[in-house]
């Protein structure tokens, strides 16, 4: 096999891996400078990464994601992660945050602004999900 069908095949396989991370939501945590972050993954993996920053060219900072499975029936849901980030500076700060593993992949960059700081406030965000089947 030739050098460049070998860098084909390299690329080709590398450009086929698809991110296996879907269903990522948002939600404010406990206090206004806490954001938590949930996703879902087709894995067996249990741990999975956050990055966020103000940044999206520069995620710095890095969350442990952990996962949980559940079993009702015939269905075994993915697993299903969660992971706060904290210490976000109040008054719409934009923030850019991606999720997942090496494993895995990571999600594109996606923003979300930070509490107001004033008042309460209510946020929920979700990307569209896939129905699963049941069998």
């Amino acid at each position: 096999m030739s050098k460049s069908s070998i860098l084909l095949f390299s690329l080709a396989v590398s450009g086929a891996c698809a991110v296996l991370v879907e269903q990522v939501s948002l939600s404010f945590g406990a206090s206004p400078s806490e954001m938590v972050v949930s996703f879902a993954a087709s894995t067996d993996e249990t741990t999975a990464e956050c990055r966020y920053g103000t940044d999206p060219n520069n995620l710095s900072n890095t969350i442990t994601a952990t996962g949980s499975k559940y079993s009702m029936l015939n269905y075994t849901s993915p697993m299903l992660f969660k992971a706060s980030m904290t210490d976000l500076k109040d008054g719409n700060e934009i923030y850019y945050y991606s999720v997942g593993s090496e494993t895995l992949g990571f999600s594109e960059p996606k923003s979300f602004k930070s509490h107001p700081g004033v008042g309460l406030s209510l946020i929920h965000i979700s990307e569209p999900t896939r129905q699963a089947e049941i069998s």
